[in-house]
Order: structure tokens, then sequence, then C-alpha cells
């Protein structure tokens, strides 16, 4: 029974936000948080753009949102199968391949691509 009031308060959540985020631009809006590393310091951080992105992305205006936010846009494949493979049928089904995705080494390069694409977008 809390296995699934956890999932049904995860799915509304999700909804949710995602009503928020199509009804509302984060660029024009002051409901949505400023980054604070933008804030203070003036560089881009590998976040920002993300809600901007999202808004675009539930717009299906996918160019725009690789605009905003190119490696947001293109982790969300990462992020899916984060996600499924942390569910209970397919973790046991494809631990190869969860453990593959969550390796610390898997971990490390991902940070390293980050911080790559967090210099790149600043210069």
């Amino acid at each position: 029974m809390k296995k699934h009031l956890k999932l049904a308060i995860f799915v509304l959540i999700f909804i949710g936000l995602g009503v928020v985020y199509y009804s509302f631009n984060p660029q024009n809006s002051s409901y949505f948080l400023k980054c604070p590393i933008h804030y203070f310091t003036g560089y881009l951080c590998p976040g920002c753009g993300s809600q901007r992105a999202i808004h675009e992305l539930l717009h299906l205006n996918f160019r725009k949102a690789f605009e905003y936010n190119a490696l947001f846009v293109a982790s969300i494949p990462y992020l899916i199968s984060a996600i499924a493979l942390n569910t209970q049928p397919l973790s046991d089904r494809f631990p190869k391949t969860r453990k593959f995705l969550f390796h610390p080494k898997a971990i490390l390069i991902l940070l390293g691509i980050a911080v790559v694409f967090s210099v790149y977008r600043n210069i």
C-alpha cells in the first residue's frame, strides 16, 4: 500500500509541475527560482536554461529547448532510463545495464561532460 501511495504522490507532483511549466513561461514569470550561480557570478551553470527548456519541450518546440540548454535536452533519455531502471522489475531484469549506467566511472564521465559543457557555454 505504501508503495502505491508514494507512486501516486510522485505522479501527482510530476503532473502538477508539468501543468505549471506548461502554463507559465519561466522567462517571463517571477514564480520560478533564478539560478544562484548565474545571479552571483554571471556565469551559466550546466543547469541554466533548464526551466525554459522544459517549458519549450512541453510546447513541442524542440529547437528552442535545445538552444536554452542542450545538455538537459540531450540527457532526457538517460534520465528516463535511470527512472525506469530503478523500478523493481527492470532493475532485476537488466542488472548489467543498470550497473553500466550508474557505475562510479559513468557518473564521473557525466560530471566531466557537465563541466566541459559549462566551460564551453561561458566562453
